[in-house]
């Protein structure tokens, strides 16, 4: 399985490598631009992205990726969180 994790969010994207199983290949950028240009070498099953991302959301970002790719990968759009102090 292929994995394309995009968020702004180091931390984010660091958890998410993580906790992914050995053996699935997995590209993580911070943004939706670089999302896009990793799609001409690699077709991701999944993408979880953020909702929010820099120059362009997260729902832009996967209605372009299933205008690319046919069928689309599964997705998993990522809120952010905040906890009241």
């Amino acid at each position: 399985m292929k994995v394309l994790i995009v968020s702004p969010r180091p931390l984010l994207r660091e958890e998410f490598v993580q906790g992914l199983p050995l053996g699935w290949g997995l590209d993580a950028v911070p943004s939706a631009e670089e999302a896009l240009k990793s799609l001409n070498d690699s077709r991701p099953d999944l993408v979880v992205t953020d909702l929010v991302l820099p120059g362009m959301s997260g729902i832009s970002l996967l209605q372009q990726i299933s205008r690319v790719l046919d069928p689309p990968p599964g997705t998993v759009l990522v809120t952010p969180s905040v906890v009241d102090a």
